[in-house]
């Protein structure tokens, strides 16, 4: 966390943590799993006036991407949106421009992307 300029570590704390990412054959931590975390200054990433975004959802790829999801309406959850998702390379020094990656074809509402790394790799997203 980042305090009057200076970088500070949030170690994990085992007694707050509710579990762990594993793999099961070799009940070994992930690659990709950290224990410590570096946040920056504040930055801006989607900003319109005119749209809501929400439930945002950030993960960490195995290959060391930043992947972020969200929900992009016009209200908080009553109309009909999409699951937009905005990549960094550089640990979220810059983004990419935003990637629609789920609209209902019906014109319902999409909510809360929630997103995981398998252990092969692979993202899987949950959107309801």
């Amino acid at each position: 966390m980042r305090t009057g300029g200076a970088w500070v570590r949030v170690p994990y704390e085992a007694g707050i943590a509710k579990g762990r990412f594993v793999d099961l054959v070799g009940a070994e931590e992930l690659p990709h799993w950290t224990q410590t975390i570096e946040v920056s200054d504040l930055q801006s990433i989607a900003v319109d006036p005119a749209v809501h975004y929400g439930f945002p959802r950030l993960i960490r790829a195995k290959d060391g991407r930043l992947l972020l999801f969200y929900r992009v309406g016009i209200s908080h959850a009553k109309d009909p949106a999409t699951i937009a998702q905005r990549t960094s390379f550089d640990g979220g020094g810059s983004w990419s421009a935003e990637r629609i990656i789920h609209r209902d074809p019906d014109g319902y509402s999409a909510h809360n992307p929630v997103a995981v790394v398998a252990p092969d790799g692979r993202v899987l997203l949950f959107v309801s």
